[in-house]
């Protein structure tokens, strides 16, 4: 009884700290609806949001509480799955909303929700919450191979899992993979290659998919740094001109 409490106290500062947070976005966006510009209100949407330093610990101590939740057996286990997805959604709230040190409530959110959508119970619904934290995979230590390992065996598992190649979602995940780490890349053709013979049409279609909008994500980025460059070139020039 007292680990089912413990469980379901969990659970409650879960969603009160999403509702917290929430809050916040509303009142942010009241405040800023209509009576700013635009250039103003896309510089707010990069510009991280503080919080009271209590919520944040208590949002720090629920994501860390995400795998022993994970482990939980017997009569806890449905109260621990609960409980678990309610931190799941306190953790993308945290992540969407652009929450100061953000990055600290996803290393576990991420190899969860993965392992989520790769079960055989999984629905599309899994595979677009994970793909809406796609950039957070770039946070990863993709070097560290004694610690990316699991993950990494898990993020080449997508490549031939029947619900991430039917879903646009899916797919567009798998694709943006290729732009993690290089590293992976080589791991994700391998793994593509092998399944390659003797597929139906309609799964060399969902690859050629994948391929095209690896290389136009890619391609993208590239022009993106390239631009940046410039700047800082041009920005650079300037500075030495007026001296």
């Amino acid at each position: 009884k007292e680990a089912s409490r413990a469980v379901l106290f969990l659970r409650c500062c879960a969603f009160l700290v999403e509702a917290y947070l929430e809050g916040i976005l509303t009142k942010l966006a009241n405040n800023s609806s209509g009576r700013r510009s635009t250039s103003t209100r896309q510089q707010q949407q990069h510009r991280k949001i503080d919080i009271i330093d209590e919520a944040y610990e208590v949002a720090e101590l629920l994501h860390d509480s995400l795998f022993p939740l994970q482990n939980c057996c017997g009569t806890l286990i449905k109260e621990a799955q609960h409980t678990q997805s309610a931190i799941f959604g306190m953790c993308e709230r945290y992540w969407h909303g652009n929450f100061e040190d953000r990055e600290q409530m996803v290393t576990q959110l991420i190899p969860l929700l993965l392992v989520k959508s790769l079960d055989d119970t999984a629905q599309k619904n899994d595979v677009k919450r994970l793909y809406s934290i796609r950039d957070a995979i770039h946070l990863l230590d993709f070097e560290d191979e004694s610690s990316i390992a699991s993950l990494k065996m898990h993020l080449l598992r997508t490549v031939n899992n029947p619900l991430f190649l039917q879903s646009a979602e899916g797919r567009k995940f798998i694709a943006h993979l290729f732009t993690v780490d290089a590293s992976l890349v080589l791991d994700l053709h391998r793994a593509i290659r092998t399944q390659i013979v003797g597929a139906k049409k309609s799964i060399l279609n969902a690859y050629a998919d994948i391929y095209y909008m690896a290389w136009k994500e890619s391609t993208e980025k590239e022009e993106e740094e390239n631009r940046n460059d410039d700047n800082d070139d041009n920005g650079r020039d300037v500075v030495t001109t007026k001296i």
